[in-house]
């Protein structure tokens, strides 16, 4: 999935990845079930890189597995016009567990 946006911060990549407000995924932020490669996002306007994992968690169960979506940044290009870019994800949207 390709899109375009101002820049790369992983709320922006996480609302057009999943097609899910901004909101909600400031929500999910604020309670703590967000995770860039693996470890909590402190920092909604964190930057993401090429080969980040982004996940969105949505459920835990009793044996503290995790279960979420997950977004994998493969590329980032910065247009000529220097207004936006176009950021290339790879969006896995099915409530899978996460390992």
């Amino acid at each position: 999935m390709t899109f375009h946006a101002k820049n790369n911060r992983c709320d922006v990549i996480l609302h057009h990845a999943l097609n899910m407000p901004r909101n909600v995924i400031e929500l999910a932020f604020y309670q703590q079930n967000l995770r860039l490669n693996g470890n909590l996002l402190t920092k909604k306007s964190h930057l993401a890189n090429i080969g980040d994992v982004l996940d969105l968690i949505v459920r835990r169960d009793e044996n503290s597995v995790e279960y979420g979506k997950r977004v994998i940044v493969k590329d980032i290009q910065d247009n000529d016009s220097k207004i936006k870019k176009t950021i290339l994800i790879e969006c896995i949207r099915a409530i899978k567990p996460l390992e």
